[in-house]
């Protein structure tokens, strides 16, 4: 099939759109992306992207439209995404190819794909909309959008109109769902769960890197994005209420909006012994952690919005290693956890936070290795990247039927 891609986010940029787009490549389809220049996690758009309008780059063929870069602020994120819905959508309005099926990835927000619901509509061809985020709830969430302000209305219509021209649409969480029929007030008969596929390199597990040493004693890693809901100043808080000649290390790896903040509290609780903040690693070097690792950290916010019930692709990532999980994490991701069994699991609330740590250090290496081969057996049962490029690919080709 002759497939276009819409998502804002590619290559060099770490999602999981580059290795689905190359996968789909490897296996028979002809894959063209119209992505932004990169500049997400990069601390702008890099020198070689600047002027850069189209490459190739392991078999997919990749248009690049300009985007007003992301930089520190409200006014910059907003220029940042009406950008590249402006660009995208004249670039797409004007490409003269002809395509089977758009597939789109929505991550955030929902405004980055409206292009590709244009160019299906346009072309009579459907559009696979694979949404990882919801809109306009992730924009409350956040404490950017008001409910009861005309903003909020506006973007609620804008959002649904973007929903309702997809002819399907893949959710990476089941309590999307319930927010796509109550909320959006949309019909459930094209919507259906399709889990992320998993940022890893390999479907295997990880590919080799430099290796890493850690501490002796307890190592908790965390890898990912450091910001307000990932509840890492809440972990710096609770790792204070630890013996102070306890051998427990907290390792963040990630940068993001709360890093200057979190690294601020671990300074302030004299807890720079425990919590160690390593920046951005690849892929393949946070593998080397997460090979050290006595447990790896899940986490994210919980609330009532079904915005902290999804499960994050961190969460499917870290089953692939191997190792045992603590989940500081509700709705749809702890009963994953809970259904798997290989973690263990502990409510928001400093107290209790601490005494999941403490049991953590007491688990024996024959009750940590049971609980890292359950994760990593239900990885390969359910989520390995080729099992879930096979349900993606087979929603992708019936599309067209």
């Amino acid at each position: 099939m002759r497939i276009l891609i819409v998502c804002q986010y590619y290559y060099p940029e770490k999602v999981t759109i580059t290795p689905i787009a190359e996968d789909l490549v490897k296996r028979g389809h002809d894959v063209t992306v119209v992505t932004g220049r990169p500049n997400y996690g990069l601390n702008g758009i890099p020198k070689a992207y600047r002027h850069l309008s189209y490459e190739e780059r392991n078999g997919v063929k990749i248009h690049r439209v300009w985007l007003y870069p992301r930089k520190k602020g409200k006014v910059s994120l907003i220029l940042n995404y009406l950008s590249f819905n402006f660009s995208s959508r004249r670039f797409l309005s004007g490409l003269k190819e002809q395509y089977d099926v758009v597939y789109s990835m929505s991550m955030s927000p929902v405004m980055s794909v409206q292009g590709a619901g244009c160019f299906a509509k346009k072309h009579h061809i459907p559009h696979v909309l694979h949404c990882l985020d919801l809109w306009p709830e992730s924009a409350v969430v956040a404490g950017n959008v008001n409910p009861e302000h005309l903003l909020y209305r506006i973007l609620y219509r804008w959002s649904r109109k973007i929903y309702l021209g997809a002819d399907e649409i893949l959710i990476s969480s089941p309590s999307f769902k319930d927010y796509f029929v109550s909320t959006l007030r949309m019909p459930a008969s094209n919507i259906s769960y399709l889990p992320q596929p998993p940022l890893i390199e390999a479907d295997d597990g990880p590919r080799e890197a430099k290796a890493v040493e850690l501490p002796a004693g307890f190592n908790l890693v965390y890898a990912g994005n450091v910001g307000k809901l990932q509840l890492i100043e809440e972990m710096i808080e609770a790792i204070k209420k630890l013996p102070k000649d306890s051998a427990f290390h907290f390792h963040v790896i990630g940068t993001g909006a709360s890093l200057e903040a979190a690294e601020k509290k671990a300074k302030e609780l004299g807890i720079q012994d425990k919590v160690v903040f390593h920046g951005s690693k690849s892929v393949a070097e946070v593998a080397s952690y997460y090979e050290k690792a006595d447990m790896i950290l899940v986490s994210l916010r919980s609330g009532a919005s079904p915005v902290y019930k999804t499960i994050p692709n961190k969460l499917i990532t870290s089953l692939a290693y191997g190792k045992p999980i603590f989940g500081l994490i509700a709705g749809d991701g702890r009963e994953l956890l809970e259904q798997i069994g290989g973690s263990l699991i502990v409510d928001e609330i400093r107290d209790r936070i601490v005494i999941g740590l403490q049991k953590a250090m007491t688990l024996t290496k024959e009750q940590k290795e049971a609980m890292g081969k359950a994760n990593r057996e239900a990885f390969i049962d359910r989520f390995s990247f080729e099992k879930v490029m096979d349900q993606l690919e087979a929603a992708i080709v019936s599309s067209k039927k």
